[in-house]
C-alpha cells in the first residue's frame, strides 16, 4: 500500500492498528520508503514496516497533546554504560526497511510490540537466496535470527532518566561496599 496520502498528516497523531498488543499511537514524523516513523508519547521513536499495517487511524480532532520529553541514549556496546542524554532521539534515515535495520546495527532495539516483543542488539543483516534476516543478541545470552518479513515494527530503546539515576546509585553503593571491604 502506498502511504503518500499521509503526507499532510506528518506532525499529527496517528494510530496503527485498532487495538490489542500491536497498537501503536504516536506522532507521524516521516514516511520513508516502505516504513513509517512515529514518535510515541514517551519520546521513543518507532519505525513501522508498512507491509504489516492493517489499519491506520487519524483523529478528526487532535485530542492527544504530546509533550516533548528528553529521551536518554543507551550504549549497547561493552561495557553497556549509559551515554549522555540527547534532547531528542535521532530519526534514522533510510530508503527501505532493510536499510533501516542495517543502520540500526549495534543498537538496542525492541522488535514488534506486545506479546511478540523482543529486545536485543542488532548484530547482523543477511540476505540468503533472496530472503533477508536480522540477527539480534537477546538478553546477552542468545542469538535470535528472524526473517525480516515477520518484523512489524522496530523501536530504538534508550535508558530512561530514572533508570540512569538508579544505575548510578547502585554503582555508588557497590563502590562504597568495596571500599569498606578493603583491608587498611
Amino acid at each position: 500500500m502506498d502511504f503518500s496520502f499521509l503526507n499532510n498528516s506528518i506532525g499529527k497523531m496517528v494510530q496503527i492498528e485498532r487495538g490489542g498488543p500491536n497498537k501503536i499511537v504516536g506522532k507521524l514524523l516521516k514516511i520513508q520508503g516502505d516504513f513509517l516513523t512515529l514518535e510515541k508519547e514517551n519520546g521513543e521513536i518507532t519505525y513501522v514496516y508498512t507491509l504489516h499495517v492493517k489499519t491506520l487511524a487519524e483523529p478528526i480532532m487532535e485530542e492527544i497533546q504530546m509533550t516533548q520529553v528528553p529521551a536518554p541514549v543507551y550504549n549497547p556496546n561493552p561495557p553497556y554504560t549509559p551515554v549522555p542524554i540527547e534532547p531528542q532521539p535521532p530519526i534514522i534515515e533510510a530508503a527501505s526497511f532493510v536499510e533501516l535495520l542495517t543502520n540500526l546495527q549495534n543498537r538496542l532495539v525492541r522488535v514488534n510490540q506486545g506479546g511478540e516483543a523482543l529486545d536485543g542488539v542488532v548484530t547482523d543483516i543477511r540476505s540468503v537466496a533472496g530472503s533477508e534476516s536480522v540477527t539480534l543478541i537477546h538478553a546477552m545470552k542468545d542469538f535470535v535470527h528472524m526473517p525480516i518479513q515477520h518484523i512489524k515494527s522496530v523501536t530504538v530503546l534508550y535508558q530512561k532518566q530514572e533508570d540512569k539515576k538508579a544505575d548510578e546509585k547502585k554503582q555508588e553503593q557497590v563502590k562504597g561496599n568495596n571500599d569498606q571491604k578493603k583491608p587498611q
